[in-house]
């Protein structure tokens, strides 16, 4: 994950669904080398709560995209 710079809520969900499918099949997803924006929003998903709080993806991909401009400026 060196290289990813960015994400949004359509990389979030191919990466849970390869988690869902290893899962399944006994296996892990083990992803290294995030970025520290990306970690943390990877923190930020595993910190909400089942209930989504966010009223549509355009908004959960707003507010990810606010989350982090501000990193990607300098990288």
């Amino acid at each position: 994950m060196v290289q990813v710079c960015y994400i949004n809520s359509k990389g979030l969900a191919v990466i849970l669904k390869v988690h869902q499918t290893m899962k399944s099949r006994g296996g892990r997803v083990l992803l290294t080398n995030l970025q520290p924006h990306i970690k943390k929003v990877f923190d930020i998903i595993d910190a909400l709560p089942a209930l989504r709080i966010f009223p549509s993806r355009r908004e959960l991909d707003a507010y990810l995209d606010t989350m982090q401009e501000g990193d990607l400026n300098y990288n």
